[in-house]
Order: C-alpha cells, then sequence, then structure tokens
C-alpha cells in the first residue's frame, strides 16, 4: 500500500472520529444557504463568487452548518463535496477574523488536494498553494500550522518530480523536496502532532537515500545537507521510531535511521549515526533478520571508515561482519538460498576485503581466510555436507529455478561477442537493494519454508580451510595461486594476488580500473571491464584462428597475472604443478596458455589445475583413490533430436578403451549410452569418461547445463547439471567431458560455479576434465588418445601437460589444445 492511499484511509478515519464526537445544533435556514452555496461551488468552484451573487452574509451559524456539511462529506468519503465544504469554513472563518480555523480548513483541503494528484502540474498546485498557505500562518503567529503547511509543500514537491508525467529529470523531485525541507525543519520544535514530525522524517529520509543513489549530486548540495543533518540530529532522537501505522513500522523506522546515519555520516556527527544504527540493529534483531542486521553492519563499516574511524575500530568492524556473514549462511538450508545470501554479503565483504588488502594486513592467514571467504562457499558446503540432501520435488525445482533462473537472452542471438561478454559477467539475479523484496526473495522464503518442512538441506556452513591447513596440503613440488578482485569505491578494481607454498605467502597487487554492469529486461546481465574486454577479445582470436594477435594478449595476461609474482622471486618451472584459483572473468583464461616473454607457454614450465577455491582444493586433495575401472559413453543414439552422430568420439571411445592398461573397461555407445546405464555403472567408475552433445543455457546455468545420452522409450535423455549432483562417483579420480563447451562453468556471486563441473565434483569426483570453447571432433579425438596414452605414467595434470607439448611442439592452433581445462586436486594416486 503507498503512502497516498495510507494518508487517504487516516484522513477517513480522522473523519469518521469527528463525526462520532458529535456536531452542535444547526440553524435550518444556515444549513440550506450552506447547502446552496456548496451546489454552486460544485459546479463553479468558486465560492466567493457564489457568495456576492447571492448576498450571503458570513456569520457564526454559517459556520456551524458549514462545518456539518463537512462532517457528513467526510463521514461518507465524499471527497469533492469535502473539499468544496473545507474552501467554504475557511472563507466563512477568514472573514469572521478566526484565522487559526480558516487555516486549518485550508490545510485540510490541501491534503486532499495532495491525495488525489496524480500529474506533476496537480503536485504544483498543491506546493504553490501550500507556501502561500505557510506565510499566511506565519504573519498570524500561527507556527504550528506553518510547520504543517511547509511539511505539504515538501511533499508535494517530491512526488511531482516523480510523477509519471513529470517533464524533467528523475531527480528534480528529491532536489525540489530538498529546497522546501529547509524551511519546515526550523519550525519542527513549534509542532504539536508527532504524526507530522513522523511524516517529515519520512520524507527526510526518502529525500536523503534519492540524492544518495546520485553521489555527483553530493558537492551541489552539501550545504542544505548539512543543515538538515543538524536538523534531524537535534529533533530526532537515535531512537526514533515510527508510532503511527499508517506513516510506518519497525522496518520503515529501521530504513529510516539508516538513512539519517548516512546524512549524520556524510554532513552530521559520526557519534549520532553510530547511536542511530544501534537503535536500527536492535529493532533487526528484534525482527529476527539477520540478512537485515547485515545491511546495517555495513551501512556503519562504510560510515565509519569514510569519516576516518581509526583501523583497530574498523578491523573490529570487520571481524564481526565476517562472523555474521557466517550466521546469515547457517540460516539457509537450500543452495539457491545460500547463493541468494552470498550475494547479500558480497557488498560488505567485498568492500571490506578491499580494505583489508589495501591497507596491508600484518596477519597473513587472516588476510587468507578473508580471501576464501568470497569464493565458491556454496560448492565447499556441498562437498562437506556428509548426509545433507537437497529436497527432491516438482515444487523445491520450480522455486529453485525462479531464484536462479534469467530470461533467455534474445539480445544474443546471432553475436558472438555479446554472447562471450555474458560468459564474463557474474550471473547476479537479485536486486542491487538489499531490503527490496522482490519476487526472486520471495521464491527463496518460499524454498527455505519447502526445506525446513521436510528437514532437508544443509545443517551447517563449513568454515574455510586454514592457511596452516592449507600449506600442509601443498606439495613442496605444488604452488597455488589465488586471484581475487575486490569491488572498490566508485567500481575502481584492483587484481590482488596470493602466491601460496608449503612454507610462504607472497602477496602482489595490479590496478585494473572500473567495472560496470548492465542488464536487459531480467536477461542474464553484462559486466564491463578492461580485463574483461582482454579476456573476451582473447577468446575471440582463439576461436577464430587468429594466433598472431592472440599471442599478444596471451603476452599481456602474463604479464598481468604471473610476472607481479615473478618480481617478488616466483619461477612457474621451479614447481612441477601450479594450482590455479581464479576469479571472476579469470575464471575462462587459458592459463596453460600464457606467453612469457621468450614466447614459453606456461603450461610448458609446469603442470596446471584449476580449483574454484584453495579449500574446495585441499578437501579434494584428500580423495585419495587408486585407478581402476573406466566407463565410457561414446557417441549416443540422439536421433530423436535430430543432433549429428559423432563418429570421431565413436573412435575416440573405442581407442581410449584398448589402450587403457587396466582390464576393467566398459564402453557404451551408440543406443547402450543411456542415462540409466550411467546411473547404474557410475558407483564403480574410476574414470568416466563422456562423448557427446551437450548444451549450456546462460538462463538457468545452475542446474540445466546438460549432457545428451541415449534415447530411452524413444526420448533422448539429458543428464542435467542438478541431476549429475545426485550420481555416485565417490570412487571416482577423474571424469573427462568430451563435449563441445564442457568445461565452461559459469559464475554466480561470491564466484560460485554454476555448470557440469561442480555438479561432478559434488558428485565425488577428484578432477573433471572439459574444454572452454567448443572443439573440433576430430581434434578431440586425437588429443583424448594421447591424453590416456600418458595417464598411466604421469597422472591426471601430467598426461594433459605432455598431450599439450606434443601438440604445441606440431604447432598446433591454439583453439585446439589451450581449450582443455582441468578443475580439480591434479592429483591421480
Amino acid at each position: 500500500m503507498n503512502a497516498a492511499i495510507r494518508a487517504v484511509i487516516a484522513t477517513v478515519l480522522a473523519w469518521s472520529a469527528c463525526i462520532t464526537q458529535g456536531q452542535p445544533d444547526v440553524d435550518p435556514e444556515a444549513l440550506a444557504e450552506a447547502k446552496t452555496l456548496l451546489r454552486d461551488m460544485v459546479t463553479m468552484q468558486d465560492v466567493q463568487t457564489s457568495a456576492q451573487t447571492s448576498k450571503t452574509q458570513f456569520t457564526p451559524a454559517l459556520a456551524n452548518a458549514a462545518e456539518r456539511l463537512l462532517a457528513e462529506a467526510r463521514g461518507d468519503a465524499k471527497f469533492d463535496d469535502a473539499r468544496a465544504a473545507l474552501l467554504l469554513v475557511s472563507l466563512v472563518y477568514r472573514q469572521l477574523g478566526l484565522t487559526d480555523r480558516s487555516v486549518n480548513a485550508s490545510l485540510d483541503r490541501l491534503q486532499i488536494l495532495h491525495q488525489l494528484a496524480k500529474t506533476a502540474a496537480a503536485y504544483a498546485e498543491v506546493r504553490a498553494a501550500a507556501r502561500e498557505l505557510q506565510g499566511q500562518a506565519e504573519q498570524a503567529g500561527l507556527t504550528d500550522f506553518a510547520f504543517r503547511c511547509a511539511v505539504l509543500a515538501a511533499d508535494a514537491a517530491y512526488f511531482g518530480g516523480i510523477a509519471t508525467d513529470a517533464p524533467a529529470s528523475e531527480i528534480d523531485g528529491p532536489l525540489n523536496a530538498l529546497q522546501d525541507l529547509q524551511q519546515a525543519w526550523p519550525l519542527a520544535g513549534e509542532t504539536k502532532s508527532d504524526g507530522w514530525i513522523e511524516r517529515l522524517a519520512s520524507l527526510t529520509a526518502t529525500v536523503v537515500s534519492a540524492i544518495h543513489l546520485k553521489p555527483m549530486l553530493d558537492e551541489k548540495v552539501e550545504q542544505p545537507l548539512q543543515r538538515l543533518a543538524a536538523w534531524t540530529e537535534r529533533w530526532l532522537p537515535p531512537d526514533f521510531a515510527y508510532g503511527d501505522p499508517t506513516i510506518g513500522g519497525l522496518r520503515k523506522s529501521i530504513a529510516t535511521a539508516s538513512a539519517l546515519a548516512r546524512l549524520s555520516f556524510n554532513y552530521g556527527s559520526a557519534g549520532v549515526a553510530i547511536e542511530r544504527l544501534a537503535a536500527a540493529e536492535q529493532r533487526a534483531a528484534q525482527l529476527g533478520d539477520i540478512n537485515l542486521r547485515i545491511e546495517i553492519l555495513f551501512d556503519r563499516y562504510d560510515g565509519e571508515r569514510r569519516s576516518g574511524a581509526r583501523p583497530a575500530q574498523l578491523q573490529r568492524l570487520r571481524k564481526d561482519a565476517w562472523r555474521r556473514a557466517q550466521d546469515l549462511r547457517n540460516h539457509f538450508r537450500s543452495g539457491a538460498g545460500r547463493i541468494w545470501a552470498a550475494y547479500r554479503t558480497d557488498k560488505l565483504l567485498g568492500t571490506m576485503l578491499h580494505d583489508e588488502l589495501e591497507g596491508g594486513a600484518a596477519d597473513p592467514a587472516l588476510l587468507f581466510g578473508h580471501v576464501e571467504s568470497m569464493k565458491a562457499r556454496t560448492l565447499f558446503d556441498r562437498l562437506n555436507s556428509g548426509n545433507d540432501k537437497e529436497l527432491q520435488s516438482a515444487a523445491a525445482n520450480t522455486l529453485e529455478a525462479k531464484v536462479l533462473s534469467f530470461e533467455h537472452a534474445k539480445s544474443d542471438d546471432g553475436n558472438g561477442i555479446l554472447a562471450e561478454m555474458r560468459l564474463a559477467s557474474q550471473l547476479s539475479n537479485f536486486s542491487f537493494s538489499m531490503r527490496e523484496d522482490g519476487s526472486r526473495t520471495d521464491a527463496v522464503r518460499a524454498l527455505e519454508d519447502l526445506y525446513r518442512g521436510a528437514g532437508a538441506g544443509y545443517q551447517a556452513s563449513a568454515g574455510a580451510v586454514a592457511l596452516a591447513d592449507l600449506q600442509k596440503a601443498i606439495g613442496t613440488n605444488e604452488a597455488l595461486i589465488e586471484y581475487v578482485i575486490p569491488p572498490g569505491p566508485q567500481g575502481v578494481q584492483n587484481l590482488w594476488m596470493l602466491l601460496i607454498t608449503r612454507d610462504r605467502i607472497r602477496v602482489a597487487r595490479i590496478a585494473l580500473g572500473a567495472r560496470g554492469r548492465i542488464q536487459f529486461n531480467g536477461e542474464a546481465p553484462i559486466d564491463g571491464s578492461a580485463l574483461g574486454d582482454l579476456v573476451i577479445t582473447l577468446r575471440t582470436e582463439i576461436r577464430s584462428s587468429e594466433d598472431k594477435s592472440a599471442r599478444r594478449r596471451l603476452a599481456a595476461l602474463y604479464k598481468l597475472l604471473i610476472d607481479p609474482l615473478a618480481a617478488q622471486g616466483f619461477q612457474p618451472e621451479a614447481f612441477k604443478r601450479l594450482i590455479i584459483v581464479p576469479h571472476s572473468v579469470l575464471h575462462l583464461v587459458p592459463f596453460g596458455a600464457l606467453l612469457d616473454t621468450n614466447g614459453k607457454f606456461l603450461i610448458s614450465k609446469a603442470e596446471i589445475v584449476v580449483a574454484p577455491s584453495a579449500s574446495v582444493w585441499q578437501l579434494l586433495s584428500q580423495r585419495r583413490r587408486a585407478p581402476g575401472r573406466l566407463v565410457a559413453f561414446a557417441n549416443p543414439d540422439l536421433s530423436s533430436l535430430a543432433l549429428p552422430a559423432l563418429p570421431f568420439a565413436d573412435q575416440e571411445g573405442t581407442e581410449i578403451a584398448a589402450s587403457t592398461p587396466t582390464a576393467d573397461v566398459r564402453l557404451f555407445k551408440a543406443s547402450q549410452a543411456t542415462l540409466s546405464r550411467l546411473v547404474a555403472e557410475a558407483p564403480a567408475a574410476e574414470i568416466l569418461h563422456l562423448a557427446t552433445h551437450g548444451e549450456f543455457p546462460d538462463e538457468s546455468a545452475a542446474n540445466a547445463h546438460a549432457l545428451w545420452l541415449a534415447d530411452e522409450g524413444g526420448k533422448a535423455s539429458a543428464l542435467k547439471s542438478g541431476d549429475a549432483r545426485a550420481l555416485n562417483l565417490r570412487a571416482a579420480h577423474l571424469v573427462v567431458l568430451s563435449v563441445c563447451n564442457g568445461g565452461l562453468y559459469r559464475i554466480g556471486p561470491s564466484d560460485e560455479p554454476y555448470g557440469l563441473i561442480p555438479a561432478f565434483l559434488e558428485a565425488g569426483a577428484s578432477n573433471v576434465l572439459g574444454t572452454l570453447w567448443p572443439l573440433d571432433d576430430k581434434f578431440g579425438r586425437d588429443f583424448m588418445i594421447e591424453f590416456y596414452r600418458q595417464l598411466p605414467e604421469r597422472g591426471v595434470a601430467g598426461a594433459l601437460r605432455y598431450a599439450s607439448l606434443r601438440f604445441i611442439a606440431n604447432d598446433e592452433y591454439l583453439r585446439n589444445w589451450a581449450a582443455f581445462l582441468l578443475v580439480g586436486s591434479g592429483r591421480f594416486d
């Protein structure tokens, strides 16, 4: 219900109250005269002309009669009659010299006009009349009425500026209201009505929030906002709350406190701001709303850091915030709910991580923990979840799709560059406003109710791995490089990299510039940045076989991603294996193809394995299994889908089955390569090889990325990523996705991976091998044969490296060998 409707209801209730109090006796002749005047006014809209024509005498009896007619109109909610009656009452009392009653009636009339206004012109008329009436009240010494008129003028100024037919910019309403607020607040101490103070507080919070969304306006309105801060600090106590339910309740009191605290942080007293937010947090605790408490904590942290709080105080706030973020995650049972929680905490944790990194934290373990808190936390929870199960029901699936899905990207049709831009963008589904309750957040609540009712889902949230434990897991011949791009002020970003070995940690930074975001009508958003442009252009050139220009960009990326660490003594060739933990757009980078100044690819220096987070890698590294049964599915019969056969995939399956040293090989092709067969064979597979078609819709990346398997009952079977998580792959060292884009996972809030690769890791696999872009079927066969030839002796990461080196030596196109991506532990023992 909007504010105008609430105000109408409140007014009608007030009118009804007046009626119940009874009316004095009315002179019949005066009543008849008043009715005649009002009848004429409905058509003429001019009480003075009507009165002069009828030679009406303005007497107390006429005033009494007009009041009776006003009460009747109010009781029947006849707003036009009430408006005319108020005009008559006002004029009669003015002629009788009863200025206070006249002004009161005029103010009531203007309120009705305000409630009924819909156009910018109608609001402008109310504003002008209210300011004129304010002047009359001030001349008469009626300061309370003058205050009310000033509030009404400011209210009309705001709504007039945002009316649908307003010709000016969207910020004109708040700016006009700010001008009028300068006249209202100095009179606030004169009012006897808490309701009008609350109305003024509500409008002030709205105006301040609107201006805050346009930071470029701050300098233009600095002095008015300074005055506003002083007045609100004087007249509104820190624990201010709405008492009138038609104006606001507990949640609006919290939102108002946050807006006024921001005003005080920027233009007034930081101490008052902190007190306001402390009161707001108590109310949020009353509501049991952890998300709202985190938002309040962000408001406090952001305000204190900008108002010059001491580093020790900010460190305490950061520590508290990280604990609160963990509490919020623990609150949610569903995977979609935890992704929602990650989105809600990204703004807070990202800002604090930026400050932590920029401040040069003395404790490397603390810094590492904060970086990890923004990396693949839902995947890590799933890998640690034990017996916690997803809720499998049609209602849950529908709600999860509503939370995580987008509209089909019609704007991408036939536009490869735009599609690549989407690939390089974070899949964030929720509103920028943390307090806005949209359809997605409603779906999250409904989904959580289902999970709790069924006793399903996560029971706890796993803490990120400690730096000391990670270093124990890293071998003496391994190095882990973790990248992170926390959001900085005004969208400016820096790329940070942490080089972690068994005995030390190094930190380096590179400035990146600004990042922006656009979104079309519910489609997946598009992020823009200089780094994103570099990666997108590189991928486009590689896929188009423009290797000469692609090499220049690979060299630029080497300089960006490796050289800052090399300047601190890092030598990739000194290690057998590099574990890369990307962030954001870096997930799309073919790290093995990065090119140093000597023209040497990174994969020629060391084995390359990618992990969604250091915590995920450490957990996967504990999955020690002996190589055994190979289960392969190749070239399934997909005639019902009219998809072309994959003859080279057929040969691939035959060749790798024949070349595998173990006699325990299960190969399924054509009509035998079915989904039911896969489900049955998966528990015994140490290596699972899938050579088939796939589909990877952007609009539902979390659960709808799929592999196609053979027809069953005349219909092809899709193994979707949501279903792949339910497979039993606890014996599997390796899953190979010999599928176009089989390694193309997407990234959601808090760098959460979506798609087939994380799904197979959740199902139990230690490693998943896929590709970063579509691959030629024949080359895929040749590469896979070479990979499996190397696998027994060199292990999974070594086999990928040596297969790549063979094709590099043959001067193969980058688009072929550089496409392969290994995600997991990199170990095969």
